[in-house]
């Protein structure tokens, strides 16, 4: 129940940000999930994959409003599965988003 509410509340994150996706009804973009495995495998083998939906949502909202320092903090959450994070973190480096990268290695540090 904890994953499924961490899953709509993603969701719903999702669709303050992006116009297109207020278009469609939230039971729609629920159902939606449903098609793709690794939320069918959050059910089957007890994934985290809500709570990686949440921190990538909450970094990329961070990262929209330009609190650069917050969706670092978010990234750095995601110590757990150090590969999903990579990607996200050479990007930031790319774009020289230092203040991401200081509270991403602070969180980590707290981690």
């Amino acid at each position: 129940i904890f994953n499924f509410v961490i899953l709509i509340y993603s969701i719903h994150l999702l669709r303050q940000e992006l116009e297109t996706l207020q278009y469609f009804p939230l039971y729609k973009l629920i159902a939606c999930c449903f098609l793709f495995y690794p939320t069918l495998g959050w059910f089957l083998h007890a994934q985290a994959t809500p709570i990686i939906l949440l921190l990538y949502t909450l970094c990329y909202k961070s990262l929209r409003t330009n609190n650069d320092f917050k969706a670092g903090i978010y990234l750095g959450l995601l110590a757990f599965k150090p590969q999903l994070a990579i990607a996200l973190a050479l990007i930031l480096i790319f774009n020289r988003r230092w203040r991401a990268l200081l509270g991403g290695t602070l969180s980590l540090a707290c981690c």
